[in-house]
């Protein structure tokens, strides 16, 4: 069955089961899957097992220009059933192509989801029908929302989500480094992990001289992380 539709006993399925043990049906079919075995692509006697299956058939008779779709637009047209097209049609082909007389016909839910201009988020829109369940929204409507997901800009560091054990210190050092870069003509680097007040928050770290090695990356972070914010 579809994970997005569902069984309803209501008019749409009750008109569905009459069409399908109308005589008059029976009759059209009968003499449709004649013709299809006669131009050499005979349909199952119960039916498709899988989609896979189906569309490997559908695509050999297209290539051979067999075009088996009007079947069900002359049911829709013969049994005048214009009206709630999209739904029935669904129905006969479950039952012409795979044997299914109790088709699920009923959409769970609609969705529709949108990727915003940014790529920082999504957006959904979802429209709940009277027998939608808990469990379609849940189960179905998440997984769809994963997939998107991926196209999020930030969706592979989200995944990563740690804290920044060292933010305190890298603040520090972040903001003497922005006092100092303006100081003199000394390269900055050099002339901060000079600077006393550097020494000291190496000192209170218990980072030792690897923490001079590590200014670069440090700074970088901070600048990636804290944007344009006017610290001084």
């Amino acid at each position: 069955m579809a994970k997005d539709t569902r069984i309803l006993f209501d008019k749409d399925y009750y008109s569905l089961q009459a069409v399908l043990n109308s005589s008059k049906f029976v009759d059209m079919f009968a003499e449709f899957k004649k013709e299809m075995k006669v131009k050499g692509f005979p349909l199952p006697e119960k039916g498709f097992e899988t989609a896979k299956e189906y569309h490997e058939w559908s695509n050999k008779t297209h290539s051979n220009d067999i075009y088996y779709e009007g079947f069900i637009e002359k049911v829709i047209r013969e049994f005048k059933l214009e009206k709630n097209k999209d739904k029935l049609q669904l129905g006969l082909q479950w039952y012409v192509y795979f044997g299914k007389k109790k088709a699920p016909i009923k959409p769970t839910h609609a969705k529709l989801i949108t990727l915003d201009d940014d790529k920082q988020s999504i957006s959904v829109h979802i429209t709940v029908y009277p027998w939608t369940r808990k469990t379609d929204l849940i189960d179905e409507l998440w997984e769809r929302i994963e997939i998107e997901q991926q196209n999020l800009v930030e969706y592979n560091s989200s995944k990563r989500n740690r804290e920044w054990d060292t933010f305190e210190r890298d603040l520090k050092i972040y903001e003497l480094f922005l006092n100092t870069k303006n100081v003199d003509s000394k390269s900055v680097y050099k002339r901060l992990v000079e600077d006393p007040e550097f020494k000291k928050i190496a000192e209170e770290s218990n980072a030792g001289t690897s923490i001079e090695e590590s200014v670069g990356t440090i700074i970088t972070r901070c600048k990636r992380n804290l944007g344009d914010i006017n610290l001084i």
